[in-house]
């Protein structure tokens, strides 16, 4: 029988037009901060660096002709604010784009907010992972929490009169999860938006019960405010690849998702993964659309919507599931299966 048979399928793909909707783009692979959650301490291999304008601005003008794409978000695993231009890279991008922009509010000053505001920014996520001081710099290492907080007034009487959105990124550990309690009256206090609420991705062994993967109180995804009460979630489904998403990494590589960006170490609870990045193409060398017609991405695509993987997660019968790189399933690398993004479980704005 033909393993591809469509009985095998989780779910047949739809009518959606397969065109990108949703560019990450990472500006910058350096950061000022040494986050303690952050699985960037487990890179192999990995180098750093800022993007090249050139390169930028290549893909800006392909932007400007394609209908399709409704929101640039520069984000990825880099502080964008680090980027020496990121003002002019945001007011260089077409007109009628949500432009949005992951930060950790460290860059954020006054003289920035405004710049950010006059280059056509639409949407400012800052991530915030704790709402005590030290709380919050135990994770965010390097960070100072009332800096933080002028930053953040700073913007908001910057953006005052403008339909310009501030949100909340808050990424859950055990050791900040009693915080929850506090984000609805951060929210109030800061005007914020919408919160996005993720577990982590460990980058250390970490017990099962210590994941809180399990707590029905802790929702995930994004929100207007946190409530107690967890809807279902969806799982063995790409929040990137069934939104249209597609990542352009600083040095022009074009990835599917946030876990296939950058090579590096992680956990399945107690368990250490090893994740290769994959790219379709270069942005300098083919253009978005040529890397996203091509036969091995679009096939890539098409497994990813149906699903075509096992279950990793909740299977622990081979030792596939340490790498990305071959599953008992398809057999051809990158695999999802043990995907935490795909599991429902994390979350990216």
């Amino acid at each position: 029988m033909d393993r591809k048979e469509p009985m095998y399928y989780l779910r047949q793909d739809g009518d959606q037009a397969d065109l990108p909707k949703k560019v990450y783009l990472e500006p910058t692979s350096l950061c000022n901060l040494h986050c303690s959650i952050c699985f960037r301490h487990g890179w192999i291999g990995e180098t750093t660096g800022h993007m090249e304008l050139w390169r930028f601005h290549a893909l800006a003008e392909e932007l400007a002709s394609l209908g399709c794409v409704e929101e640039i978000f520069f984000g990825g695993m880099g502080e964008p604010l680090f980027h020496p231009d990121i003002c002019r890279m945001i007011a260089a991008l077409p007109e009628g784009k949500k432009i949005s922009l992951l930060t950790n509010g460290t860059l954020l000053t006054p003289e920035r907010s405004r710049a950010l505001l006059d280059a056509g920014l639409s949407e400012l996520w800052v991530s915030m992972d704790g709402f005590e001081k030290p709380v919050y710099e135990s994770i965010q290492s390097g960070s100072r929490f009332d800096r933080i907080l002028a930053n953040l007034q700073a913007f908001n009487e910057a953006r005052a009169g403008t339909d310009v959105r501030l949100c909340v990124t808050f990424v859950v550990t055990p050791e900040n999860v009693g915080q929850l309690a506090q984000i609805n009256a951060f929210a109030d206090r800061f005007q914020v938006d919408e919160l996005n609420i993720s577990h982590m991705i460990p980058g250390a062994p970490v017990s099962r019960a210590d994941m809180l993967y399990e707590r029905a109180d802790i929702p995930v995804g994004r929100m207007r405010r946190f409530s107690p009460c967890a809807g279902p979630v969806e799982e063995h489904v790409c929040p990137f690849i069934s939104r249209n998403a597609v990542f352009v990494r600083w040095d022009g590589k074009v990835v599917p998702c946030m876990q296939l960006l950058h090579s590096c170490e992680t956990y399945l609870y107690e368990e250490k993964r090893r994740i290769t990045s994959f790219s379709y193409g270069r942005i300098g060398e083919q253009t978005l659309m040529d890397c996203w017609r091509s036969p091995a991405y679009a096939e890539f695509r098409e497994r990813v919507r149906i699903f075509y993987f096992p279950f990793c997660t909740i299977c622990w019968g081979c030792e596939d599931r340490k790498e990305n790189l071959m599953d008992c399933v398809y057999g051809e690398a990158p695999t999802c299966g043990a995907c935490l993004w795909a599991t429902g479980k994390v979350f990216c704005p």
